[in-house]
């Protein structure tokens, strides 16, 4: 019940929970038929990015705009995505949504985008041998998909890829310390040198280590709202 009531008192204020937002006007669409035309008749041409992404609810939601009888399975309707970013699984992000889109309509075409303008080759070879450790890939699936991606920008210099391991995070950190000193030391621009780290705490980590070695530098982050005192 206290559920329900939650709901109640939203609808009251006029509120509403994003993904009930998403819930609400899909079940809209699928039971209202003069809502869903109009949509119809309003979007005839739909964009959906970021689609290896989309859960469910959305990917119903996206249907219920573009299954009219009229269309014959053949809506106006284009999809980009990439299963190899997909970040949003604990959201219920679902890869087999685009295996189900391919099969909802008729005669879908596939573009594969495999120019590449920010890496070198060598970076691109070096992050397909980690990706394909991966299960959930849409290659393993589908043979017939090609995803090798190939290095169009020859501005970019072509540099190195290091693996170093360490036992302890303390020495990693004093390691990237050093290398990054040492690079400024050689005349290398700071401001051509990055930190990329899969975790904010372990970027927070290092910034003692690079004020021990008096490297000045710029860290970014977006504020986390379960940060602010009030929540």
């Amino acid at each position: 019940n206290i559920y329900k009531e939650y709901q109640n008192e939203l609808w009251k204020q006029g509120y509403f929970d994003f993904n009930d937002m998403i819930i609400y006007v899909k079940d809209k669409l699928i039971n209202n038929n003069t809502l869903r035309a109009e949509i119809e008749e309003t979007y005839q041409y739909i964009l959906v990015d970021e689609f290896q992404d989309t859960n469910l609810a959305q990917l119903s939601l996206i249907e219920s705009i573009t299954k009219n009888e009229v269309l014959e399975k053949r809506p106006e309707i284009f999809v980009v995505g990439d299963d190899d970013q997909s970040v949003y699984k604990f959201q219920g992000a679902e890869l087999n949504n685009i295996f189900h889109f391919k099969n909802s309509y008729k005669d879908v075409k596939t573009i594969v985008l495999t120019d590449n303008y920010r890496s070198t080759q060598k970076v691109l070879d070096f992050a397909k041998k980690i990706i394909e450790k991966a299960n959930e890939r849409l290659t393993k699936i589908d043979k017939n998909l090609i995803k090798d991606l190939t290095s169009k920008n020859n501005k970019l210099k072509e540099g190195d890829v290091y693996l170093n391991s360490f036992d302890e995070k303390e020495k990693e950190y004093l390691f990237i310390a050093k290398e990054i000193n040492n690079l400024i030391e050689k005349g290398v621009d700071p401001n051509e040198i990055v930190v990329i780290s899969r975790k904010h705490d372990n970027i927070q980590e290092l910034l003692p280590y690079l004020e021990a070695k008096n490297v000045a530098f710029n860290y970014e982050r977006k504020e986390s709202v379960f940060d602010q005192i009030h929540i």
